[in-house]
């Protein structure tokens, strides 16, 4: 069994997708609040846009879609 590599020290604001908790943290608030207010993409949309990179047809990213808003 082979020892775990220490690891090097981050500050405690580092997160490891935004480098800084504070702006992951607002981009989370900003994506709910998006919800809330009844925009959305369809996940089957933003698969087939994905799968359609690199091939001869790639399709225009999807449409935001809008819902009617969420009541808390």
């Amino acid at each position: 069994m082979t020892k775990p590599q220490p690891q090097p020290e981050r500050p405690a604001e580092w997160d490891p997708v935004y480098g800084d908790r504070e702006a992951f943290l607002k981009a989370v608030r900003e994506g709910i609040a998006s919800l809330d207010a009844g925009y959305y993409v369809d996940d089957e949309d933003v698969w087939a846009w994905v799968d359609s990179w690199d091939t001869e047809n790639e399709l225009p990213p999807p449409e935001i879609k809008r819902r009617a808003p969420r009541q808390r």
